[in-house]
Formats: C-alpha cells, structure tokens, sequence
C-alpha cells in the first residue's frame, strides 16, 4: 500500500528556502550560537506554524519552524502524538545505501 506524501507547498514560502538545508540539522557539537542564529530566521517566516506543524508530525531530526528535536519530543509527549516515519530518517537511510 503506497501513503500519499502530504502537501508541503508551503516549503516554497519559508524564510529558509534557498539556503543550505543541512544547517538546519545541526551536529551535536554546534554551539548555542549558531542554534540561536538559525532559529532567528524561522522567528520572521510567514510559514512559520505549518513549519513547525510539519515538523512536530513528522521530523525527529532538525530545526522546523523554530522548534528543536527535544522542543518537538517534549510537544509530542504532551499532545500524545506519535510520530509518523521521520521523512529525515528516510532520507538519511537513502543517502547511506
């Protein structure tokens, strides 16, 4: 059974469109610093929401709309929302095979 990818025509709005995606999925070892510069620019994204909306669903990795992994884990806990198959996860199992 084949699940239909959700619409994220919203993507094409974000503040971040353009930019190099994989700073939004900082290593450990990224200081404070350049969290908080990251996540400066979701504070002005007209998308902000669906962003961070996208992200509580679905992304277990990565900064969406200002929100961080445990921001999103902690969201998750408090609504009981389970979390759909990362699409990050799936993206990374792609790019190792």
């Amino acid at each position: 059974e084949q699940r239909a990818e959700p619409n994220v025509t919203w993507q094409s709005h974000g503040a971040c469109k353009g930019s190099d995606p994989d700073q939004y999925f900082p290593h450990p070892y990224v200081s404070h610093a350049q969290i908080v510069s990251i996540r400066a620019m979701c504070e002005a994204c007209p998308v902000r929401r669906e962003c961070a909306d996208w992200g509580i669903h679905h992304e277990q990795l990565g900064i969406w709309g200002g929100t961080t992994d445990r921001q999103r884990r902690e969201i998750r806990r408090k609504l009981g929302i389970t979390l759909d198959t990362p699409k990050t996860e799936r993206l990374y199992n792609r790019r190792s095979a």
